[in-house]
């Protein structure tokens, strides 16, 4: 469950527009799918707070690959590991 306010300025914008302080609460459910998949899929579910009839219901579905990132070697562990050149190099037309 979470709970969110926020305001947006007008700024520099041309047609941008100052508004009041925007409140939802939500919740959230994450899984991986299939189990032990290394995909998370996350939907959000958020209501909103105030009393305008320009706030509304809105759900939210995400996936993402977290691996991609997870491990990274250790820099004097990538740079000692050894690079394939491939053989095309050395085949220049």
């Amino acid at each position: 469950m979470w709970v969110d306010a926020g305001k947006l300025w007008a700024g520099e914008a041309p047609f941008g527009v100052t508004t009041n302080v925007k409140y939802a609460a939500g919740i959230g459910l994450l899984a991986a799918l299939p189990p032990r998949s290394r995909r998370t899929w996350r939907v959000d579910l958020a209501f909103p707070l105030n009393d305008r009839g320009d706030s509304k219901f809105e759900i939210r579905f995400t996936n993402h690959d977290f691996t991609r990132w997870f491990w990274r070697e250790p820099g004097d562990v990538q740079t000692s590991r050894e690079r394939a050149i491939p053989n095309s190099v050395y085949n220049w037309p």
